[in-house]
């Protein structure tokens, strides 16, 4: 069922009205294991031709699921699979609820490498850049993290080495980091999407035009995973760029 994009638009209309995030799950253990069982069940008194067209049209519109709205989408395609799968719901990217930190959060940094390791070294982080500066390891004081507030990119002169450190902290487990409006501009414009730029974006692309391809190529990936905003410490402490309605605190929304 919900084979074609008409049929799962109420669905994804329904998750975006209640804040919630659509998953689609996509069964497709090819046309003839179809036929076979549709054959062996008597309530189904009809020909091959339905299974056949409902194959043809899983398969149509495979490519466009996250497109229409889905965020995860899980594709069983062996009767093995099928059998064995089992849904278990699992806490929201928002939800980090079981972290107690202590946490050390800092906001705008637009830029500002020089001032942003001179903070990090006044509380106590130790920062390690590799010889030819393209990585670094920042190492926190015992159990801290950072929580970085958004807006790391635009208007100051080092936007790539704000960037390098959020993206370390944040793969190495020592740092959250949420959306701020600057990391969605620069996310679209990389994306090819048309965007006005203005209040310090050109200088960010200049930045990075400058810098070797491998901060570029995974910049699109640290964006796109930045969340609205993270749930923290037993659910005391909730951290946003700019802000967020109470009743939308640890919930996940595609509207």
């Amino acid at each position: 069922t919900n084979v074609r994009a008409a049929d799962r638009k109420a669905w994804v209309e329904l998750a975006r009205r209640w804040h919630a995030l659509p998953v689609a799950v996509v069964i497709d253990p090819g046309v003839d294991v179809c036929v076979a069982r549709n054959a062996s069940r008597p309530d189904r008194p009809f020909g091959p031709g339905v299974a056949q067209r409902m194959t043809r049209e899983i398969r149509k519109g495979l490519g466009g699921l996250q497109r229409e709205g889905f965020r995860q989408v899980w594709k069983l395609t062996s009767e093995t699979s099928i059998d064995m799968a089992k849904v278990s719901r699992q806490p929201l990217w928002t939800d980090k609820r079981n972290d107690h930190g202590p946490f050390d959060i800092i906001g705008d940094i637009h830029g500002c490498a020089d001032e942003l390791q001179i903070l990090l070294s006044r509380l106590g982080y130790s920062v390690a850049w590799s010889e030819d500066h393209r990585t670094v390891a920042v190492t926190p004081p015992e159990g801290r993290k950072i929580v970085f507030v958004g807006d790391l990119v635009d208007r100051g002169p080092n936007a790539p080495d704000v960037l390098r450190i959020a993206m370390s902290m944040v793969a190495a487990g020592t740092a959250y980091c949420v959306q701020g409006n600057h990391e969605r501009k620069l996310g679209r414009w990389l994306e090819g999407r048309k965007v006005a730029v203005a209040h310090g974006l050109q200088q960010t692309i200049d930045q990075l035009d400058a810098q070797d391809r491998g901060l570029r190529e995974a910049l699109p990936a640290f964006l796109d995973g930045l969340r609205s905003h993270v749930w923290l410490d037993g659910g005391r402490l909730a951290v946003a760029h700019a802000g967020l309605r109470e009743e939308m605190i640890g919930r996940g929304s595609g509207a």
